[in-house]
């Protein structure tokens, strides 16, 4: 059960970026403006620390870093196709993370051998997105490519979609996120009857310069709830989730600069309770 909550922190990977000032006179108007060919790479961090209590009193501290290359290909109808693939992974904990022992090395391998694939518009606005090769997959490594997979689909390209006109300082805008979609099926069948959609808000906080670039800085949040009954205990209980990201976009070409996020879940399943505290921070650069 504690490996869905891990899980469920990966995802959010995507969801935030910052840093810098200048004058901004006009709203720009924010759009993914990429040529096929582009490539990048991208650089993830995610420091985890979970605490049980109940049937079980126990603190697990874990690192992941995760490093991926981005490719665009051609498409058609206003839609460019991306490839995502994984290049490197590793993980340390202090701790089990779940009911079986993960190997860091055997999960990385498979990751290696699977990518996520879709389409993308100016809008970053996605479709079709799925794992190519899901079968060499395990239900751990799944999970961590499936949450990824959830947040694109749901929210946007790597994690945010863009407003139709211009953008000015505090302008926001709403999206819902299906947590219960990603709860049940990283459950492997322990959690049934899940219930829950929360909503995710963006809003423009200013106009800065990172690297010589004009940015605009985004903040994101999640808070909401979901409900489930525990199939294994004949009990039902529930997961209350809080997120705050901070998201750097280049105006110029509508990619992600860099985005950093907090996240804090409590489950609470009657005789187990885990609560987990999350920090995920991704860098992307020009491969």
């Amino acid at each position: 059960m504690t490996r869905t909550f891990t899980r469920i922190s990966l995802f959010l990977s995507l969801a935030a970026l910052g840093a810098g000032a200048f004058a901004q006179d006009t709203a720009p108007v924010l759009r993914l403006k990429v040529e096929p060919g582009t490539k990048l790479t991208m650089s993830t961090s995610t420091e985890t620390k979970m605490a049980f209590g109940g049937m079980m009193e126990q603190t697990v501290n874990s690192k992941s870093t995760i490093g991926q290359s981005l490719s665009f290909e051609g498409g058609e109808g206003g839609w460019l196709k991306f490839v995502i693939a994984t290049t490197e992974f590793s993980l340390e904990t202090d701790g089990q993370m779940g009911p079986a022992p993960v190997d860091p090395a055997e999960m990385a391998e498979q990751i290696k051998k699977v990518k996520i694939v879709g389409e993308v518009n100016e809008l970053g606005q996605s479709r079709g997105v799925g794992i190519v090769n899901e079968e060499n997959l395990d239900q751990m490594s799944k999970s961590v490519m499936s949450s990824t997979v959830a947040s694109m689909s749901q929210l946007g390209f790597m994690g945010v979609s863009f407003p139709e006109g211009g953008l000015t300082v505090g302008q926001t805008w709403d999206k819902e996120f299906d947590m219960a979609k990603v709860v049940e099926d990283n459950s492997m069948g322990f959690l049934s009857n899940v219930q829950g959609k929360m909503p995710v808000k963006f809003e423009v906080l200013g106009f800065e310069e990172v690297g010589g670039s004009k940015v605009v800085k985004m903040k994101s949040f999640m808070d909401g709830k979901v409900t489930f009954d525990v199939s294994m205990m004949g009990s039902t209980g529930n997961m209350t989730t809080t997120s705050v990201g901070h998201i750097w976009i280049d105006l110029a070409t509508g990619l992600v600069v860099k985005a950093e996020s907090e996240m804090a879940n409590m489950m609470d399943m009657g005789q187990l309770t885990i609560q987990q505290e999350t920090k995920i921070n991704t860098v992307v650069n020009k491969a």
